[in-house]
């Protein structure tokens, strides 16, 4: 956890040790004007059908579902955090990004969080998760404020100072300006393909799943020019 990783850096890795979660480098760049940014979750007052996954594994599927359900952004000079983040390709070539679910983004502050914020860098996150339900991490006066303003208003960002989630309305928040970003992640696999059989003629050390591709030893003479020469072997 924390190190340099295809791409960005390494904040969660699953229980089986199979996948885990990479956080870009940097928030995408470029994406303000003067001091507001010019991004928004987009969907305003728009219940949008899915993107209300909180948990760690639901930033794709929320990120999917904002761009599948085609909402009309109300100012046509912005344009959604996931539409840029799934546009997004990093220096180094990686272009497979999404916006984390807010309990991602929770890891992401939990993990590497001082890492990857200083006091100058915005203080929230865009998560992907629409705000639907409360969330134990929000302060009660603002789960309050959120339930009063469903269904389709907002969505759950979270602040990079103190880890708190706040529920940001969907077109942006005029207190907040440019103090938000978006730092997409990515899904890496520690798994590696290969003929795991170790008394195969195949065998691949390093292989930690088996794809079947495992040849049986066949013994015999290998010497063409040989008279018992067994071309199988």
């Amino acid at each position: 956890i924390g190190d340099s990783y295809e791409g960005g850096y390494l904040f969660y890795i699953d229980d089986e040790n199979q996948t885990g979660l990479v956080a870009a480098f940097t928030d995408i760049p470029g994406l303000m004007v003067g001091n507001q940014l010019q991004v928004v979750w987009g969907c305003d007052n728009h219940d949008v059908n899915g993107a209300d996954d909180m948990e760690i594994g639901g930033g794709l599927q929320n990120t999917l579902d904002i761009i599948n359900d085609d909402c009309v952004i109300n100012d046509l000079e912005y344009v959604t955090a996931a539409q840029i983040s799934l546009d997004y390709v990093c220096p180094v070539g990686y272009d497979d990004w999404y916006v984390p679910s807010v309990n991602e983004l929770i890891e992401m502050y939990n993990t590497i969080g001082s890492l990857i914020y200083n006091s100058n860098d915005p203080r929230y996150k865009h998560s992907s998760t629409e705000c639907s339900v409360i969330h134990p991490l929000s302060r009660d006066g603002w789960n309050d404020q959120m339930l009063s303003d469903l269904p389709g208003s907002r969505y759950w960002a979270v602040r990079f100072d103190d880890g708190v989630v706040y529920p940001n309305p969907k077109g942006g928040h005029p207190g907040i300006g440019g103090n938000i970003a978006i730092r997409p992640i990515r899904t890496v696999s520690f798994v590696t393909e290969g003929c795991t059989d170790p008394l195969a003629f195949n065998f691949q050390e390093n292989a930690t799943l088996d794809d079947g591709s495992c040849e049986e030893v066949v013994l015999g003479c290998t010497f063409d020019f040989a008279n018992n020469f067994n071309p199988l072997a």
